[in-house]
């Protein structure tokens, strides 16, 4: 599969939201229809969605950080294994959250919940550092969907790699301040957008 990156939008939202429910929970399925031109790449990304929320708990001091990733990929060949499967990284990961994917095709919709996905898990691939969970019954055309939330350690400092290895249509950085103030810089990227925006009606 050739490798090429294809960036066509990318947002950096400044989302603040004073809440004590983490964020990712409201995070819903992408019930849009899409049309798809005709692409000679393997996969085809519809968009890659990186949301970081900066998280106080509400019984301690203790502050951690939830990123979760929400793509949705069209698999227009399948040509290995790698096609079937997601990676998720566990360095500097204090506990894998939520993981749930969803298959579409024009014949039927199956959703897999994260007690689903746990079995998924392949044992073959796994090591400490990576979970590669391998989804069955995935074909060509199959549009796939898949929502997953990682916990970390709070950390001063961070970066976020939202580059991926073949084309995504749209591409965001969602960043949940909640009470904290954060200082953003952006690199590589020529076609961006900064904004803030609102959750629920509420911002600090």
């Amino acid at each position: 599969m050739e490798k090429k990156i294809l960036l066509l939008r990318f947002f950096l939202i400044l989302v603040c939201l004073n809440s004590f429910s983490q964020s990712y929970l409201n995070i819903s399925w992408d019930n849009k229809t899409h049309d798809f031109e005709t692409s000679y790449h393997d996969i085809q990304g519809i968009f890659s969605n990186h949301y970081v929320e900066y998280f106080n708990s509400k019984f301690s001091d203790e502050v951690y950080i939830y990123e979760t990733h929400h793509m949705k990929t069209k698999i227009n060949k399948i040509t290995d294994d790698s096609n079937n499967e997601i990676f998720i990284s566990k360095i500097n990961i204090s506990e894998i959250v939520d993981v749930k994917s969803k298959i579409i095709n024009n014949d039927s919709t199956v959703t897999y919940d994260f007690d689903k996905m746990k079995k998924m898990i392949n044992e073959s691939t796994s090591s400490e550092n990576y979970n590669y969970y391998k989804i069955p019954g995935i074909k060509e055309q199959d549009v796939v969907e898949v929502i997953y939330t990682v916990k970390k350690d709070f950390n001063f400092n961070g970066n976020k790699i939202i580059e991926e290895s073949h084309p995504i249509l749209s591409s965001k950085f969602i960043l949940i301040e909640n009470k904290f103030k954060s200082n953003i810089k952006i690199y590589n990227s020529f076609n961006s957008l900064v904004e803030d925006t609102l959750i629920d009606g509420k911002k600090e």
